[in-house]
């Protein structure tokens, strides 16, 4: 089976592993700023943290569920998919 991977660059590959090799940060940064994308590394690479407060200030907003309860559920939706496909 091919994994179809994406680049940082927007170009398309077949990578014909069933896993990604782990590739370090670092290389990945230099790689990036001689391609003259560092922009789209860094967002690759850096924090996925959201913070939500200002929103939740502003205008009295709360998420509809806790991170727990979505993790619980997109585990439950996504085990339910691949015994579908079994």
């Amino acid at each position: 089976m091919n994994m179809l991977v994406t680049g940082a660059t927007g170009f398309v590959k077949h990578f014909p592993y069933k896993q990604l090799l782990p590739f370090p940060t670092s290389l990945m940064r230099i790689a990036g700023k001689l391609a003259g994308k560092s922009a789209a590394v860094n967002r690759l690479t850096g924090s996925l943290t959201v913070d939500s407060s200002k929103i939740r200030q502003e205008l009295g907003w709360a998420p509809p569920f806790t991170m727990e309860e979505g993790l619980r559920e997109t585990a439950e939706w996504y085990k339910q998919r691949v015994e579908t496909k079994r």
